[in-house]
């Protein structure tokens, strides 16, 4: 596919034309054009950009359907779902689903005073051979459920 192509499609994508559409109208096969934009990550990450514009042209359009007078309210309401449902599984930015990250460090601290000296330089031994990535292999204990 040559590039002016790929950029009057992706032209296309961003004003929220699907690709279907976009396809049957040049009477290009859809499988091929959609093998071209995921062909490398240039072309891929050009398309992607493109869509998440059309998600945006989508939502303008359905403030527009909402605030149309001469469609009815039955219609209306199957317009907007439609593309609202769509922009929610194209677009992290319009999606219902959490996407929730935690960075927090948990610190455990022992009092280690009780410990016999014995059992502590075995403890130190473990966290050096830890900390060089060189410990052994530990006894597999089964999992119980209470």
């Amino acid at each position: 596919m040559d590039a002016e192509l790929l950029i009057a499609i992706c032209d296309e994508l961003a004003q929220g034309k699907s690709l279907r559409r976009i396809c049957r109208e040049r009477e290009i096969p859809e499988s091929n054009v959609r093998y071209w934009l995921n062909k490398d990550e240039a072309t891929f990450a050009h398309s992607a950009r493109a869509r998440e514009l059309g998600c945006d042209a989508l939502a303008d359009e359905c403030l527009d359907i909402a605030d149309d007078s001469e469609i009815k309210p039955e219609d209306k309401r199957i317009r907007i779902d439609t593309r609202i449902r769509l922009i929610g599984k194209w677009s992290q930015r319009y999606s219902d689903k959490l996407t929730v990250k935690s960075e927090k460090t948990v610190t455990h601290k022992y009092d280690l005073d009780g410990i016999p000296t014995d059992q502590l330089e075995q403890l130190e031994g473990i966290l050096a051979n830890a900390r060089r990535d060189t410990g052994g292999t530990g006894e597999e204990i089964p999992s119980s459920v209470h």
